[in-house]
């Protein structure tokens, strides 16, 4: 059996369990159970997006308002970003509550987790007030948004792109390091959005980001400039390498630039958007 087939199979399995299991794990929670008509449980993670492979953990969202969340969230971890963990019949379940308006706000600075996260969900049970149907209206246009945010990182790019330049001139491998990755990250996300793929910005962007056709085209050129990395570390060697560097990220970018036209979309911004950095 291929890989493909093993993951979907793998899914049906764990998606039938958190169907089932893990949400009637949640619904008689004595913490969460009073308020069960007011959170909407949403899968998120490996097994909603079809990543997932035997031994996965089973990822759970209580989407919910201020109010419930207010109740739930003393002694938890979950304003930091650690959810809570449960072992259900041998299977580790990660929960955790966030506000409908939290995530409005992080869908508006365009927050690439967010947007990956929560444009890949399985609904489990939805609250009394919709909050799960809600949720899938604040994705929005995911046409518009694809334009907004492929515009933006492209533009994103260039400038950093430039910015390479100059600390490839001051010669400081660490610095010259951190805004190499900073630009290949951009430029990979800038792949996955014009040819409309999702991707994992935290533990598979490379994998997830060049999974369509022009990301399949480019990833030899992107496998070719991160094997320049070990020569950003040279200080002797950087005049040299890093001319050749700024030559191939921009004729990457240049190609990116070329296709994100054709497309309709605009390339070279009046002014940068800092919701694009990289942090």
């Amino acid at each position: 059996m291929n890989r493909p087939a093993q993951n979907a199979e793998t899914q049906q399995v764990l998606l039938a369990f958190a169907k089932n299991e893990c949400l009637q794990h949640l619904l008689t929670h004595p913490q969460i159970g009073p308020w069960a008509d007011r959170i909407a449980f949403v899968l998120v993670g490996s097994v909603a997006t079809g990543l997932c492979r035997a031994g996965s953990d089973v990822d759970v969202a209580l989407l919910c308002d201020a109010d419930v969340y207010n109740q739930l969230s003393p002694g938890t971890l979950w304003a930091r970003g650690r959810p809570t963990e449960a072992m259900v019949d041998g299977t580790q379940l990660h929960y955790y509550g966030i506000t409908l308006a939290e995530v409005a706000t992080k869908i508006a600075e365009h927050d690439d987790v967010c947007l990956y996260v929560y444009g890949h969900t399985v609904v489990l049970k939805d609250s009394q007030a919709g909050h799960a149907k809600r949720l899938a209206r604040l994705m929005g246009d995911a046409q518009d948004l694809r334009q907004q945010r492929a515009e933006r990182k492209l533009d994103m790019l260039m400038r950093r792109s430039r910015a390479l330049r100059a600390v490839l001139a001051d010669g400081d491998p660490i610095t010259v390091a951190e805004v190499f990755l900073e630009v290949i990250r951009l430029l990979v996300k800038v792949v996955a959005l014009l040819d409309g793929v999702p991707f994992d910005p935290r533990k598979r962007l490379f994998g997830t980001a060049l999974a369509g056709p022009l990301g399949t085209r480019l990833c030899p050129q992107v496998t070719a400039l991160l094997g320049q990395l070990s020569l950003l570390g040279r200080p002797d060697d950087l005049p040299h390498s890093g001319t050749q560097l700024i030559e191939d990220i921009d004729a990457v970018a240049g190609t990116l630039a070329d296709i994100a036209a054709s497309q309709g979309f605009r390339v070279g911004l009046d002014r940068p958007d800092r919701r694009h950095a990289e942090r």
